[in-house]
Formats: structure tokens, C-alpha cells, sequence
């Protein structure tokens, strides 16, 4: 809070013209069947204050990944579009948690706002207006691959940084894989289902094990072992681009390319935040 957010979606709403902006949440985006609508033609879908999205975010990946989107009126015949503009959300708290947040993960540039603005401003929109066409020029001027770069999210380090660092906070799963697991593509470690194991000191030697302490230790509400496989090979690869495998055996599951970090013996690697 504090840092500009609003006052930066202002300027961009200056900027192309509140005709050619769709204000809505999320929550009303995804479940009103008239909003779809209301940014067909549109160049920005502004979400201007968001909280966390509990529910169906269905059109909102339809939105932001170019895909049909229904387009219905009252009184007049429905019809699908696909959404050619950008999509803009601003919040003070992480927004996608659990699978959610992997299914953005190939849509959304997660942008960090830290710095808290020490003297505030009112009417900011009015000292920018003379200020619009010279910024206009300049956008203008910047080149094709700069601004390609920008909108696939591969220019800046902080932006992925900012990603994951928010993933940590809403997700366990995350918050473990960052503390306690190493990629490594020449180990096979046992997946596990006992969520006791570690108890009474006994070292641990599973995946879902190491888990369960984590979850134990800080807090985080745990998942259960029946979805921890497929979550944890999905984050491995949506998120984090680590080749990784499950091998079934007699003996149970096995995941290749994890092993969990042992303390004094791997310090020297860096966790995946780091």
C-alpha cells in the first residue's frame, strides 16, 4: 500500500483513454455474464484493487491467454471474441494461490511495488495531462524487442523474483520445495505418505515426510499425500522448469530429479529464491 499502484493505473488509463478501458474485479468478471462484454473491443481490462481470488478464474485465463471469450448483451445475441489488449490487476497481497498460480504462471508479469511514495499527491492525473503526448512520443520510440521483451516477462529477474517470493506465501508446497529440495537429475528419492514420519527425532528420508515437518514447523496448512504427487511434479515443471519423473514401483512412488537438502552438507547451495 502506499507505493503508486493506483496512480500508475491512472496514467495508463490516461494514456489510451477511458473509452478504450473495461474497469471491473475479478470476481465479477468471472462469474457476471455481461462483463465478457464489456471489454470486447476494449485495449485495457483494469482490475483496480484486488483481494485473493477464491473460486473459478476460468475467464480470466480465457482473457489473458487469447482465448474465446463469451460476449453477451442484454437483449441481443451472444457471440465469442477473442481479447487482443492487455489486462491489468493491482493489489497489496498476493493474488493466486494453490493451482491457480501455476495456471497463470505463462500469462501474468508479476511486478514488485516497494518503494512507499514518503510524500503523497493529490490530483496527480491533472499535473500529467500536459505531460501525456511527450510520453506518448517516448513510448512510441522504444524499440519492437525491447517492448517484446518486456511483455513475455524475460527482461527482468525481479519480476520472476517477485513471482515466486508471492507463491511462497500462499502455498506450502512452494514454501517447502524453496527450504528444503534440490534439483539434481542423477538422484530417485521415495515420495512417502506418512505424515508422522520425523517424529520423536527419527531422520527423515521422503518427500511427503520432509513435508509434513515443514508444514509442522512454520504453519502453512498441508496438502494431502493423494495430491501432493501431481502438485509437486506440476509446480517442478509449470513454475520452476525442472525436468522431473515419477516412477512406480512394488514399493512405492519415487520422484527422480529431487533430492532434500541435508543442513551442514549443502549449504553451499543456493535455494531456488536465492
Amino acid at each position: 500500500g502506499g507505493t503508486g499502484k493506483g496512480t500508475y493505473s491512472r496514467l495508463i488509463v490516461s494514456l489510451i483513454g477511458e473509452r478504450n478501458v473495461c474497469s471491473s474485479t475479478l470476481h465479477d468478471f468471472c462469474t457476471n455474464i455481461f462483463d465478457g462484454y464489456n471489454a470486447y473491443g476494449k485495449r485495457l481490462v483494469l482490475f483496480a484493487e484486488e483481494d485473493t481470488a477464491i473460486g473459478r478464474i476460468g475467464k480470466f485465463l480465457s482473457l489473458t491467454g487469447e482465448d474465446p471469450l463469451r460476449a453477451e448483451a442484454k437483449g441481443q445475441k451472444a457471440f465469442n471474441f477473442r481479447y487482443q489488449g492487455m489486462t491489468l490487476v493491482c493489489s497489496n497481497m498476493p493474488i493466486f494461490s494453490g493451482q491457480a498460480a501455476s495456471r497463470v504462471k505463462r500469462r501474468v508479469i508479476t511486478v514488485p511495488c516497494n518503494n512507499r511514495v514518503k510524500k503523497r499527491e493529490n490530483n496527480l492525473e491533472q499535473k500529467f495531462e500536459a505531460e501525456l503526448a511527450a510520453f506518448t512520443n517516448y513510448v512510441l520510440s522504444l524499440s519492437d524487442t525491447y517492448v517484446s521483451d518486456i511483455l513475455k516477462g524475460e527482461s527482468s529477474t525481479q519480476c520472476a523474483l517477485e513471482f515466486w517470493e508471492n507463491r511462497i506465501r500462499v502455498d506450502s508446497l512452494a514454501s517447502w520445495l524453496n527450504d528444503c529440495v534440490i534439483f539434481d537429475p542423477s538422484v530417485v528419492t521415495p515420495v512417502g505418505n506418512d505424515k508422522n514420519e520425523g517424529d520423536n527425532g527419527a531422520k527423515v528420508n521422503s518427500l511427503f515426510g520432509s513435508y509434513s515437518v515443514h508444514c509442522r514447523m512454520n504453519g502453512g496448512q498441508q496438502q494431502s499425500s493423494r495430491n501432493f504427487s501431481p502438485n509437486l511434479l506440476e509446480i517442478c515443471g509449470t513454475v520452476l522448469g525442472w525436468e522431473v519423473g515419477i516412477i512406480k514401483k512394488s514399493t512405492g512412488r519415487f520422484i527422480t530429479g529431487l533430492r532434500l537438502r541435508e543442513p551442514g552438507v549443502d549449504d553451499h547451495i543456493p535455494t531456488y529464491e536465492m
